[in-house]
């Protein structure tokens, strides 16, 4: 019997059906990025769900290998996603180009607005369900965002973050030389 772990297969579908959701998970990703929204760059397997929000507002978003944006995602900022990465359901990456609101004289409404640089996700990424990522911040390799969190400063590599602002709950592993071995490893994804 064939190992359906190590294939990524769900358990209990047949081949077939796996096959035929492959095909059209491929077709939707090809008009989407390739005829639709050309400016999106991705450089491998992408899985981004048919109900994901992307708006970048400088048209920059570019995609690793092997990145996965959950249900109802939304990418509201410029953002470089690195290799390996998956978000669960409902993570937001939101810009912080927010209105000044301390111009005496001029309604919040009018006044001018804040730019950011692009938010980067690097190689190995897991981000839980319903995060929140501020425009401009740097997720290190390896980390991990716990679900429901608010991340508003860079995140250090192999690092778990968690909580409303995050902060850092541990390290991913116990020893330095488990943490080398590991970005050794993903620094050639």
């Amino acid at each position: 019997m064939k190992n359906n772990i190590s294939n990524n297969k769900p358990v209990g579908r047949s081949n077939f059906v796996y096959k035929l959701r492959s095909i059209a998970n491929w077709a939707r990703s090809f008009v989407r990025f390739r005829i639709r929204q050309r400016w999106i760059k991705t450089s491998g397997m992408t899985r981004i769900h048919s109900t994901v929000h992307l708006n970048a507002p400088h048209r920059i978003l570019t995609f690793g290998h092997h990145v996965q944006l959950g249900p109802h995602c939304h990418v509201s900022a410029d953002a470089h996603f690195g290799n390996y990465v998956l978000c669960a359901a409902h993570v937001s990456f939101i810009g912080r180009n927010e209105h000044s609101y301390n111009i005496a004289g001029t309604p919040v409404w009018e006044s001018p607005r804040g730019t950011d640089a692009p938010t980067e996700i690097g190689n190995d990424v897991w981000i839980g369900h319903g995060a929140i990522i501020m425009g401009g911040v740097k997720i290190g390799n390896g980390a991990i965002i716990a679900a429901g969190s608010v991340v508003t400063k860079d995140v250090a590599p192999l690092t778990i973050v968690g909580g409303n602002p995050a902060k850092v709950i541990k390290k991913r592993f116990n020893t330095e030389e488990e943490e080398n071995i590991h970005l050794e490893a993903i620094r050639n994804l």
